[in-house]
Protein backbone atom coordinates (compact mmCIF):
# COMPACT_ATOMS: atom_id res chain seq x y z
CA UNK A 1 0.00 0.00 0.00
CA UNK A 2 1.35 3.40 -1.03
CA UNK A 3 1.94 5.84 1.82
CA UNK A 4 3.18 9.41 1.80
CA UNK A 5 5.19 11.23 4.45
CA UNK A 6 4.25 14.79 3.52
CA UNK A 7 0.98 15.70 1.80
CA UNK A 8 -0.44 19.05 0.72
CA UNK A 9 -4.20 19.30 0.07
CA UNK A 10 -6.29 22.25 -1.03
CA UNK A 11 -9.66 23.40 -2.32
CA UNK A 12 -10.95 26.60 -3.92
CA UNK A 13 -14.13 25.15 -5.49
CA UNK A 14 -16.21 26.11 -2.46
CA UNK A 15 -16.26 29.63 -1.04
CA UNK A 16 -12.83 30.50 0.24
CA UNK A 17 -9.41 28.87 0.20
CA UNK A 18 -8.72 25.72 2.26
CA UNK A 19 -5.18 24.34 2.58
CA UNK A 20 -4.13 21.31 4.63
CA UNK A 21 -0.73 19.84 5.40
CA UNK A 22 0.16 16.42 6.82
CA UNK A 23 3.60 15.25 7.92
CA UNK A 24 4.18 11.74 9.17
CA UNK A 25 7.22 12.30 11.34
CA UNK A 26 7.34 14.26 13.49
CA UNK A 27 3.57 14.10 13.10
CA UNK A 28 1.93 17.30 11.91
CA UNK A 29 -1.70 17.81 10.85
CA UNK A 30 -2.64 21.42 10.21
CA UNK A 31 -4.85 23.62 8.03
CA UNK A 32 -5.44 27.19 6.96
CA UNK A 33 -8.77 28.57 5.83
CA UNK A 34 -9.66 31.93 4.32
CA UNK A 35 -13.36 32.73 3.88
CA UNK A 36 -13.55 34.77 0.68
CA UNK A 37 -15.48 34.72 -2.56
CA UNK A 38 -12.89 36.78 -4.43
CA UNK A 39 -9.13 36.86 -4.82
CA UNK A 40 -8.58 33.15 -4.29
CA UNK A 41 -5.79 33.12 -6.87
CA UNK A 42 -3.70 35.63 -4.93
CA UNK A 43 -4.06 33.69 -1.67
CA UNK A 44 -3.73 30.00 -2.61
CA UNK A 45 0.01 29.82 -3.39
CA UNK A 46 1.13 31.95 -0.41
CA UNK A 47 -1.06 29.86 1.90
CA UNK A 48 0.42 26.56 0.66
CA UNK A 49 3.93 27.90 1.18
CA UNK A 50 3.08 29.35 4.59
CA UNK A 51 1.60 26.17 6.09
CA UNK A 52 4.52 23.99 4.96
CA UNK A 53 7.19 26.41 6.18
CA UNK A 54 5.33 26.85 9.46
CA UNK A 55 6.34 23.28 10.30
CA UNK A 56 9.98 23.49 9.25
CA UNK A 57 9.60 22.06 5.76
CA UNK A 58 9.58 23.51 2.25
CA UNK A 59 7.41 22.86 -0.78
CA UNK A 60 10.22 20.76 -2.27
CA UNK A 61 9.71 18.29 0.62
CA UNK A 62 6.07 17.61 -0.29
CA UNK A 63 5.55 14.09 -1.64
CA UNK A 64 1.95 14.28 -2.86
CA UNK A 65 -0.63 16.89 -3.88
CA UNK A 66 -4.38 16.49 -3.33
CA UNK A 67 -6.94 18.80 -4.94
CA UNK A 68 -10.69 18.84 -5.31
CA UNK A 69 -12.00 18.35 -8.86
CA UNK A 70 -15.50 19.81 -8.39
CA UNK A 71 -18.30 20.49 -8.52
CA UNK A 72 -18.36 24.08 -7.30
CA UNK A 73 -17.21 27.49 -8.45
CA UNK A 74 -16.09 27.24 -12.07
CA UNK A 75 -13.26 29.75 -11.58
CA UNK A 76 -12.20 28.34 -8.22
CA UNK A 77 -12.16 24.80 -9.57
CA UNK A 78 -9.95 25.71 -12.50
CA UNK A 79 -7.61 27.56 -10.14
CA UNK A 80 -7.10 24.58 -7.84
CA UNK A 81 -6.59 22.13 -10.70
CA UNK A 82 -4.10 24.43 -12.41
CA UNK A 83 -2.14 24.93 -9.18
CA UNK A 84 -2.11 21.19 -8.44
CA UNK A 85 -0.84 20.29 -11.90
CA UNK A 86 1.82 23.01 -11.72
CA UNK A 87 3.03 21.78 -8.33
CA UNK A 88 3.07 18.20 -9.59
CA UNK A 89 5.27 19.11 -12.53
CA UNK A 90 7.56 21.47 -10.60
CA UNK A 91 8.06 19.07 -7.67
CA UNK A 92 7.90 15.81 -9.70
CA UNK A 93 5.29 14.40 -7.32
CA UNK A 94 1.97 12.63 -7.94
CA UNK A 95 -1.25 14.63 -7.97
CA UNK A 96 -4.58 13.13 -6.98
CA UNK A 97 -8.09 14.47 -7.11
CA UNK A 98 -11.26 13.97 -5.12
CA UNK A 99 -14.73 15.37 -5.69
CA UNK A 100 -15.91 18.04 -3.28
CA UNK A 101 -18.95 15.86 -2.55
CA UNK A 102 -16.88 12.83 -1.56
CA UNK A 103 -14.39 14.94 0.42
CA UNK A 104 -17.20 16.37 2.55
CA UNK A 105 -18.66 12.90 3.07
CA UNK A 106 -15.28 11.48 4.11
CA UNK A 107 -14.69 14.26 6.60
CA UNK A 108 -18.14 13.85 8.11
CA UNK A 109 -17.96 10.04 8.27
CA UNK A 110 -14.69 10.22 10.21
CA UNK A 111 -16.29 12.44 12.86
CA UNK A 112 -19.26 10.22 13.78
CA UNK A 113 -20.12 6.74 14.96
CA UNK A 114 -21.15 5.07 11.73
CA UNK A 115 -24.68 3.77 11.47
CA UNK A 116 -24.64 1.18 8.70
CA UNK A 117 -28.35 1.80 7.98
CA UNK A 118 -27.80 5.53 7.54
CA UNK A 119 -26.62 7.23 4.37
CA UNK A 120 -24.82 10.53 3.89
CA UNK A 121 -26.39 13.04 1.52
CA UNK A 122 -24.16 15.92 0.44
CA UNK A 123 -25.73 19.14 -0.88
CA UNK A 124 -23.61 22.05 -2.05
CA UNK A 125 -24.45 25.39 -3.60
CA UNK A 126 -24.74 25.98 -7.33
CA UNK A 127 -25.55 29.69 -6.78
CA UNK A 128 -28.71 29.03 -8.77
CA UNK A 129 -32.10 27.56 -7.84
CA UNK A 130 -30.81 23.98 -7.87
CA UNK A 131 -28.18 21.98 -5.93
CA UNK A 132 -25.16 19.77 -6.51
CA UNK A 133 -25.88 16.53 -4.65
CA UNK A 134 -24.69 12.96 -4.16
CA UNK A 135 -25.62 10.08 -1.85
CA UNK A 136 -23.02 7.94 -0.05
CA UNK A 137 -23.20 4.90 2.19
CA UNK A 138 -22.01 5.12 5.79
CA UNK A 139 -18.53 3.96 4.69
CA UNK A 140 -18.48 6.60 1.94
CA UNK A 141 -19.14 4.43 -1.07
CA UNK A 142 -21.08 6.20 -3.82
CA UNK A 143 -24.76 5.23 -3.66
CA UNK A 144 -25.68 7.59 -6.50
CA UNK A 145 -24.07 9.57 -9.25
CA UNK A 146 -23.39 13.25 -8.57
CA UNK A 147 -26.28 15.31 -9.91
CA UNK A 148 -27.61 18.80 -10.37
CA UNK A 149 -31.15 18.78 -9.01
CA UNK A 150 -34.06 21.10 -8.16
CA UNK A 151 -35.48 21.11 -4.62
CA UNK A 152 -38.79 19.59 -5.68
CA UNK A 153 -37.01 16.52 -7.03
CA UNK A 154 -34.70 15.93 -4.06
CA UNK A 155 -36.90 13.71 -1.87
CA UNK A 156 -38.09 11.42 -4.71
CA UNK A 157 -34.49 11.17 -5.91
CA UNK A 158 -33.20 10.17 -2.45
CA UNK A 159 -36.03 7.64 -1.96
CA UNK A 160 -35.38 6.15 -5.41
CA UNK A 161 -31.99 5.00 -4.07
CA UNK A 162 -33.66 2.99 -1.26
CA UNK A 163 -32.62 5.50 1.40
CA UNK A 164 -34.85 5.77 4.47
CA UNK A 165 -32.46 7.56 6.85
CA UNK A 166 -29.72 10.03 6.01
CA UNK A 167 -27.39 12.62 7.46
CA UNK A 168 -27.49 15.72 5.24
CA UNK A 169 -24.36 17.87 5.05
CA UNK A 170 -22.89 20.60 2.85
CA UNK A 171 -22.91 24.35 2.42
CA UNK A 172 -26.43 24.40 0.87
CA UNK A 173 -28.23 22.98 3.92
CA UNK A 174 -29.97 26.15 5.05
CA UNK A 175 -31.45 26.89 1.64
CA UNK A 176 -32.33 23.24 0.92
CA UNK A 177 -34.09 22.75 4.25
CA UNK A 178 -36.08 25.93 3.66
CA UNK A 179 -36.97 24.87 0.11
CA UNK A 180 -38.15 21.43 1.21
CA UNK A 181 -40.27 22.96 3.97
CA UNK A 182 -41.86 25.56 1.70
CA UNK A 183 -42.66 22.98 -0.98
CA UNK A 184 -43.77 20.42 1.63
CA UNK A 185 -41.37 17.94 0.07
CA UNK A 186 -40.18 16.32 3.31
CA UNK A 187 -41.10 12.71 2.54
CA UNK A 188 -43.27 10.78 4.98
CA UNK A 189 -40.97 7.77 5.31
CA UNK A 190 -37.65 9.61 4.91
CA UNK A 191 -35.72 10.54 8.06
CA UNK A 192 -33.33 13.42 7.28
CA UNK A 193 -30.91 14.66 9.94
CA UNK A 194 -29.40 18.06 9.17
CA UNK A 195 -25.80 18.84 10.16
CA UNK A 196 -25.05 22.47 9.40
CA UNK A 197 -21.55 22.42 10.92
CA UNK A 198 -20.33 20.10 8.15
CA UNK A 199 -20.22 22.60 5.30
CA UNK A 200 -16.53 23.19 4.51
CA UNK A 201 -13.76 21.17 2.93
CA UNK A 202 -11.74 19.70 5.82
CA UNK A 203 -8.27 20.18 4.37
CA UNK A 204 -6.50 18.91 7.48
CA UNK A 205 -8.44 15.65 7.45
CA UNK A 206 -8.06 15.10 3.70
CA UNK A 207 -4.30 15.67 3.84
CA UNK A 208 -3.84 13.13 6.66
CA UNK A 209 -6.39 10.65 5.29
CA UNK A 210 -4.85 10.58 1.82
CA UNK A 211 -1.40 9.84 3.23
CA UNK A 212 -2.56 6.32 4.11
CA UNK A 213 -5.63 5.85 1.88
CA UNK A 214 -4.59 7.12 -1.53
CA UNK A 215 -6.78 4.45 -3.16
CA UNK A 216 -9.77 6.62 -2.19
CA UNK A 217 -8.45 9.31 -4.54
CA UNK A 218 -7.99 9.42 -8.29
CA UNK A 219 -5.11 10.32 -10.58
CA UNK A 220 -7.74 11.39 -13.12
CA UNK A 221 -8.02 15.17 -12.76
CA UNK A 222 -10.90 15.62 -15.18
CA UNK A 223 -13.01 18.47 -13.77
CA UNK A 224 -16.42 17.51 -12.40
CA UNK A 225 -18.39 20.53 -13.58
CA UNK A 226 -21.90 18.96 -13.84
CA UNK A 227 -22.84 22.01 -15.93
CA UNK A 228 -21.27 24.62 -18.16
CA UNK A 229 -19.87 27.90 -16.93
CA UNK A 230 -22.23 30.84 -16.42
CA UNK A 231 -21.68 33.10 -19.40
CA UNK A 232 -23.76 36.22 -19.85
CA UNK A 233 -24.49 37.64 -23.27
CA UNK A 234 -23.34 41.23 -23.83
CA UNK A 235 -26.07 43.69 -22.84
CA UNK A 236 -24.96 46.44 -25.19
CA UNK A 237 -25.85 46.12 -28.85
CA UNK A 238 -22.99 45.99 -31.29
CA UNK A 239 -22.37 49.31 -32.98
CA UNK A 240 -22.84 49.48 -36.68
CA UNK A 241 -20.18 51.28 -38.62
CA UNK A 242 -21.85 53.23 -41.40
CA UNK A 243 -20.51 53.09 -44.86
CA UNK A 244 -18.65 56.23 -45.79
Amino acid sequence: MTQFGKVLAFDTALNGVSVGYYQRGPRVSDALYLDTVRGQAEHLIPMTKSIVEKHGASLSDVECIITTIGPGSFTGLRLALSAARSYGMALSVPVYGISVLKALALGYSASINRDEDCHIVVAIETKRSDYYMQIFTADVQAASDPVTIEAGQVVPWIESHNVTKAHVIGDALGRLQSDLTSTKSQGESLDLNWHENQSHFDAKFIASHSADHIDSYSSDLTPLYLRGADVSAPKAKARRISDV
